[in-house]
């Protein structure tokens, strides 16, 4: 295994787990703050995971005017790009290393 792997790999699974933690703080501000979208939305899904992926993929926070909710938003939002940039380091790297140890 290529060295340069190894931190991608850590920092995948800490991107990973703040973004749970991070998911986690904004269903809970949801059920405690705005309990009525909250009940609409998650009539709706069968996870709630997928309910508050969903409210943070679409920025409805913006249109609830709570300035907590959406920096907590944003904070999940920030943890899940970070997901995608070192899954796309880790896949630029692991190539690189593929290719220099079958070619």
């Amino acid at each position: 295994m290529d060295i340069r792997i190894a931190p991608l790999v850590v920092a995948f699974v800490a991107a990973g787990a703040a973004s749970m933690w991070f998911s986690s703080r904004v269903s809970t501000a949801l059920i405690a703050r705005h309990p009525q979208l909250w009940h609409r939305m998650n009539q709706q899904a069968l996870f709630r995971a997928a309910v508050v992926s969903s409210f943070i993929r679409r920025r409805e926070d913006r249109t609830l005017r709570d300035s907590d909710l959406t920096r907590k938003v944003s904070q999940a939002r920030r943890a899940s790009w970070m997901i995608l940039i070192c899954l796309a380091l880790f896949i630029v790297v692991y190539g690189e290393a593929l290719k220099r140890h079958y070619i």
